[in-house]
Formats: C-alpha cells, structure tokens, sequence
C-alpha cells in the first residue's frame, strides 16, 4: 500500500503543476492553482480508492459518499448565484436536501436527530 500511496501523492504533484503552468495564461496564478490542485487532488483521490479496493477486496467508498461529495460540491458554488435572499434561499434547500440524505445513507439515525434536539433545548431554554 505504500507504493500506491506515494504514486498517488506523485499524481496529485504532478498534475497540479503541469496544470499550473498550462492554464496560468487563461486562469491567472491563483486560479490555476486552485483548479490545478483541485484536479490533482480528484486524480490521487480516485487512484487510492480504485488501488485499495483492488488490494484488499473491500470497498470503502461507495454510492452514497459519492453524493456527498457532489452536494458539498454544490455547496462550493452557491458563491455564484444572485442576491442574499436567493442565495439563503438556496442554502436552505440545499440544507434539506443534504440533511435528507444524511438520513436516508443512514449516516445519521433517529437516536442521533432525537440526541441533537433534546441538545439544543438544553441550549435555548429559556426560564
């Protein structure tokens, strides 16, 4: 596992470099930094997954982290649309979304939305 590790982290290196220094014209230093590290990091991230599953017969990452990823992803770009008002709009329903799923991948259960309430009374109570 140490091999693909360290050809992971080469991938992630390399392919923000050559990403840098190819868009740095189009994108600006920072800009194709960001992409750079953002591509390089997806690269290395899917290098492990695929080399850990297939070294020792288990997969840890399946469908449903996969979502969570993409609605943080969404999460990422709510920069970008309109005013306050739209953008809280957004948040919010995308809150729910995210919230939902977290429930239905069963990576959050009823006893831990009943422990969360019964903390948040005990923060908000007012005598």
């Amino acid at each position: 596992m140490v091999k693909e590790m360290i050809v992971s982290y080469v991938v992630l290196l390399i392919t923000t470099v050559v990403f840098y220094f190819y868009f740095s014209r189009f994108f600006g230093a920072v800009g194709s930094m960001v992409y750079g590290m953002t591509l390089g990091s997806f690269l290395s991230f899917v290098i492990l997954i695929v080399t850990t599953s297939k070294k020792l017969k288990y997969s840890f990452f399946n469908i449903s982290h996969l979502a969570l990823i993409l609605i943080g992803v969404l999460f990422s770009l709510l920069n970008y649309w309109g005013t306050i008002p739209v953008k809280l709009l957004i948040y919010v329903s995308y809150f729910l979304i995210y919230a939902t799923f977290l429930y239905f991948a069963k990576f959050v259960t009823q006893s831990h939305v009943k422990r969360l309430v019964g903390l948040a009374d005990k923060i908000f109570k007012y005598e």
